[in-house]
């Protein structure tokens, strides 16, 4: 759990990098989902709106393997944060960026196919 006031640092990139070169891609792919995730559980939303891009980066850096393991309410949940992403991008004239929030939100979603209740329907303004 993230506690206030507790936060790490790296004492200079060239070590970060090191660090972070020798890890395998899928296991570096793992690590980064799972920090947007306790990014995106953890603050609120106010917080969240600070940091918006940081975590749906690292959200969809899990890559498809992490990303194609999840549950339904899980990628709708994620779906969601892309599309508030998209939003931000949109309010700041970043409209590639925009776009590709709403494309990796739509991706997210669960099989249409499987969909009964039309309100779920992923809108994208």
């Amino acid at each position: 759990k993230l506690r206030a006031g507790r936060y790490y640092r790296w004492t200079h990139d060239r070590i970060m990098d090191l660090a972070i070169s020798n890890v395998p891609d899928d296991a570096l792919c793992a690590l980064r989902f799972e920090v947007g995730s306790t990014l995106f559980n953890a603050l609120n939303e106010v917080e969240l709106e600070e940091v918006i891009f940081t975590v749906a980066n690292l959200v969809n850096s899990g890559g498809r393997s992490v990303l194609g393991s999840l549950e339904g309410s899980r990628r709708l949940q994620l779906a969601r944060l892309n599309l508030l992403a998209a939003r931000r991008a949109v309010e700041q004239s970043a409209f590639n960026s925009a776009a590709r929030y709403a494309n990796a939100g739509v991706e997210l979603l669960p099989n249409r196919r499987r969909w009964k209740d039309p309100s779920k329907e992923l809108m994208l303004e």
